[in-house]
């Protein structure tokens, strides 16, 4: 069936006809290789005149030092809470009208922080005067919006994780107009225990309002609360 293989000619033919395409081939894979090499560039090297986009400033010079330390225990780790890593939130806004973006810091299981921007990246923790710190309970997401449209910025702050509903309860921090908040989601309607992440505030009707649209996470898995959890 296959006795044209055995003709000498045609063998020559055929093995001549494969040198021929593998030579071509290598010559094609180099020039490519070639090319390749002719337009990279190492982009570790600084190119002339270059400047920085960003200069990373030391914690102890800006004054802000929160950090979100998780440390796992038995009771305590991504075994038992798959979002355990997920991070808390950050929200950037100018909290008592003077021109400078103040920050506040959700942490997971540390106490918030919520820190004024006095000018020339110094910042201040007025955490506890402010009375702001998220109390109890996993925090997640947090949000600067003015809910009571009022001219200063207020703090929403979502929660999870924990079995217990009452330390799943959102908080809604009012702005007080001095550099202080009191706590006011159940007035506002906000104390919601659902599990949660994020939330959101816009004028869905047009009304002049806002409202809120809440990213729930999925209640895989919840852990009692302990001494783990401030």
């Amino acid at each position: 069936m296959f006795s044209f293989f055995k003709q000498p000619s045609f063998m020559k033919k055929y093995l001549t006809v494969i040198v021929m395409a593998c030579l071509w081939l290598c010559c094609k894979e180099k020039s490519v290789d070639q090319n390749f090499k002719a337009i990279t560039y190492d982009e570790t090297a600084p190119l002339e005149n270059e400047q920085p986009l960003f200069t990373q400033l030391d914690p102890a010079t800006t004054g802000v030092t929160f950090a979100n330390n998780i440390n796992e225990i038995e009771e305590l780790n991504i075994l038992r809470y798959e979002y355990l890593y997920n991070g808390g939130g950050v929200a950037a806004g100018d909290i008592n009208n003077d021109g400078l973006i103040d920050l506040y810091f959700s942490g997971s299981i540390e106490p918030n922080k919520l820190y004024l921007n006095e000018g020339n990246f110094k910042f201040r923790d007025i955490t506890t005067s402010a009375g702001v710190d998220g109390g109890p309970g996993f925090k997640t997401g947090v949000t600067m919006v003015d809910i009571n449209q009022d001219g200063f910025l207020d703090i929403f702050l979502g929660k999870s994780m924990v079995g217990n509903p009452e330390f799943r309860k959102k908080v809604l921090y009012i702005n007080n107009g001095n550099s202080t908040f009191t706590e006011r989601a159940a007035e506002y309607g906000l104390a919601d225990a659902s599990f949660s992440s994020q939330s959101y505030f816009f004028d869905m009707d047009a009304d002049g309002d806002l409202d809120v649209y809440m990213v729930r996470t999925y209640a895989c898995s919840t852990v009692a609360l302990s001494h783990t959890l401030p």
